[in-house]
């Protein structure tokens, strides 16, 4: 189940950059991401400390990343919308 999950947060991370990638790279772009990801790993630290020194722990871990990560790449998808309304 932890592979599983790890490899579900490694997927959506994937997905995220290349939503990322279709954007255009802002100074304020980069910081609100480089913002996010702290954000996104805290929260998944926090989440994942209830279980503490237990075998879940990790996979409760990357159930938050995988989660997290998709619902910013759903922002980003949004975005990158946006800005082709734009052009």
């Amino acid at each position: 189940m932890n592979a599983h999950a790890t490899a579900s947060a490694k997927a959506a991370n994937w997905q995220l950059n290349t939503a990322y990638a279709r954007l255009r790279a802002t100074p304020e772009l980069r910081q609100a991401e480089r913002s996010w990801l702290n954000f996104r790993d805290s929260q998944c630290r926090y989440e994942a400390s209830v279980y503490e020194g237990g075998s879940i722990q990790p996979m409760t871990y990357a159930l938050c990343l995988d989660r997290v990560t998709k619902a910013r790449t759903a922002e980003l998808l949004a975005l990158s919308k946006f800005e082709e309304y734009r052009r």
